[in-house]
C-alpha cells in the first residue's frame, strides 16, 4: 500500500474489521465489503490481498459504475481481434488480466440485471470466453466486492439476482462510517495534515483548539474520503503554524455542533448547500491543482484524484475552467 492508503486506526469496530480481513485473506473465498461512500473498502481490499497467498500478483479494480452497459462484456471478458468494428487486435479482459491475483469489483450493485448472469458464470466456471472466441479459457482468481448498497435489498426488489449474491457473499465484512468511530478522527487528522504538508512544502504544526473540537465533532457523512479532501484544502489555503476555521466550509462549526447535541442523525446533510452547491470552491481548487501538476493532462488529473475522465470533463465544463491558462502556466 502507498502512504495514502495506509490504514489508520485505533478503535475497536475498524480493529474488529481488519481481523476479519486478516481471517478471510487465509482463503480465496469471495468477500463481499459493505460501506457508505468513503469509509475505505476499497483499502479494505488491497489489505486482504496484500496479506493474502496472491499478494505477488496483480490486484485488478473495476469500478461498475463507471463502465458503459454496452462494453461490460469487452472490458470483463475481452475480445479476439476482428469480433467487431474497430476490434483491430486482441484484447486481454479484466478477469483475464487478474488471473492468479485478485480482483475487486467496485459498486457490484450497479451491474445491470441483464448481465448479472454472464457474471455469475465466470465466477461458478472460473473460466470466460472472449467475445468473437469459440475456446473457453480458464482463469484463477479471487474475488471481492463492495457495495455502498444493501445487496440483498436489492435482490427483494428484483434488481440483484439472489445466486449472484450468495456466490459474491460467503464472507462479509461491514466497514463502519466514520461518525461511529470517533477515535479515528484524530490520528486521521494528523496523518492528513502530514501527508499534505509534506506534498505542499508546508510548515503546520496542528490545529488551533477551536478548530479541532470542530472537526472531532463534524458528522463526516462523507467518512474519511471528505476527511482527507477537506484537510488537503486547509493546508493549501493556511498560511500560519496551526490550522484555524478561516478556510472552513460555511457551518461546518455549526454542523460539529448539531452532531455533538443529536448522535450525528444520519438523515442530516454534511455540509449546508450555500446557493444550491457544495463545496464548489474546494473542489475546483482541488482539480485546478491536479490538473497543474499533471500538466494540463485531463487522464493523469482523473486518475490522481480518483475520479473517472467523464467526469473531470463534466467538471472542468462545469466550473469554468481555463485548460489553456493552465497549459501555458506549466510551460
Amino acid at each position: 500500500m502507498n502512504r495514502e492508503e495506509k490504514i489508520i486506526v485505533k478503535s475497536r469496530s475498524l480493529l474488529k474489521v481488519l481481523d476479519m480481513a486478516k481471517a478471510a485473506a487465509v482463503s480465496d473465498a469471495p468477500v463481499l465489503i459493505y460501506g457508505e461512500s468513503g469509509t475505505g473498502k476499497e483499502v479494505i481490499a488491497d489489505y486482504i490481498h496484500k496479506t493474502s497467498s496472491r499478494a505477488a500478483e496483480k490486484i485488478i479494480k473495476i469500478n461498475c459504475v463507471a463502465l458503459p452497459e454496452n462494453l461490460f462484456e469487452s472490458e470483463l471478458f475481452g475480445y479476439e481481434a476482428h469480433a467487431f468494428t474497430g476490434a483491430q487486435k486482441q484484447k486481454k479482459g479484466i478477469f483475464e488480466l487478474a488471473d492468479k491475483g485478485t480482483i475487486l469489483l467496485d459498486e457490484i450493485g450497479e451491474v445491470p440485471l441483464s448481465l448479472q448472469p454472464k457474471l455469475l458464470r465466470v465466477l461458478q466456471e472460473k473460466e470466460i470466453l472472449r467475445i468473437g472466441g469459440h475456446i473457453p479459457i480458464k482463469v484463477d482468481f479471487r474475488v471481492v466486492s463492495a457495495s455502498n448498497k444493501n445487496l440483498k435489498m436489492l435482490v427483494h426488489k428484483g434488481l440483484f439476482r439472489e445466486d449472484l449474491y450468495y456466490r459474491l457473499n460467503v464472507i462479509e465484512i461491514n466497514v463502519p462510517p466514520l461518525r461511529e468511530r470517533r477515535e479515528d478522527i484524530g490520528p486521521l487528522l494528523d496523518f492528513f495534515m502530514e501527508l499534505y504538508c509534506k506534498k505542499y512544502s508546508k510548515n503546520i504544526k496542528g490545529f488551533e483548539t477551536g478548530a479541532l473540537e470542530c472537526l472531532q465533532n463534524y458528522p463526516w457523512h462523507g467518512n474519511v474520503r471528505e476527511l482527507k479532501n477537506l484537510i488537503e484544502r486547509l493546508v493549501i489555503f493556511e498560511t500560519g503554524e496551526f490550522i484555524g476555521t478561516e478556510f472552513f466550509p460555511e457551518d461546518l462549526c455549526a454542523k460539529a455542533r448539531t452532531c455533538q447535541n443529536k448522535s450525528c442523525r444520519t438523515d442530516f446533510p454534511a455540509i449546508i448547500e450555500k446557493n444550491g452547491r457544495m463545496l464548489d470552491n474546494i473542489e475546483k481548487q482541488l482539480i485546478e491543482n491536479a490538473l497543474l501538476e499533471a500538466r494540463g493532462s485531463q487522464k493523469i488529473a482523473a486518475e490522481k484524484l480518483k475520479i473517472h475522465r467523464n467526469t473531470i470533463r463534466r467538471k472542468i465544463t462545469e466550473y469554468d475552467i481555463n485548460l489553456a491558462e493552465i497549459k501555458k502556466r506549466v510551460k
